[in-house]
């Protein structure tokens, strides 16, 4: 995990836009909420940027939702004893576990499914 990683995509489950077309929206509302949903991929795309190091800390940026930018990160963190999730502890003492799948040296899946309605799958590549 040691590097710096940047998302390559999201992806949600179940896909949210084939979600509102089954419940009969308009094509106006479909495609607004369409556009809403790339901005915010696109803005999680662009501005997330982390560099994991070998001594158990990170920093970078991630995307601001309120600002539609970037904002600075740092912390602790570790990989279960299983590989299968990541905690992370930021400069403020949030802790934040998540589920990951190991797919190659440099490619993750970060799989957050702690919503009831939708699981969002965060595809990162190292640099």
């Amino acid at each position: 995990m040691v590097g710096t990683w940047v998302i390559e995509s999201i992806d949600f489950d179940p896909d949210p836009i084939i979600a509102l077309k089954a419940t009969g929206k308009p094509d106006d509302q479909i495609a607004y909420m369409t556009k809403m949903l790339d901005e915010l991929k696109n803005g999680f795309i662009k501005h997330t940027k982390i560099n994991y190091k070998a001594d158990g800390t990170f920093d970078g940026t991630t995307f601001n939702v309120a600002t539609g930018g970037a904002k600075e990160e740092s912390g602790t963190w570790k990989i279960s004893e299983d590989g299968k999730s990541m905690t992370t502890v930021d400069s403020k003492g949030k802790e934040d576990t998540v589920p990951m799948e190991f797919v190659s040296d440099s490619k993750v899946k970060v799989i957050d499914d702690r919503s009831k309605q939708m699981t969002v799958i965060m595809n990162f590549v190292k640099q």
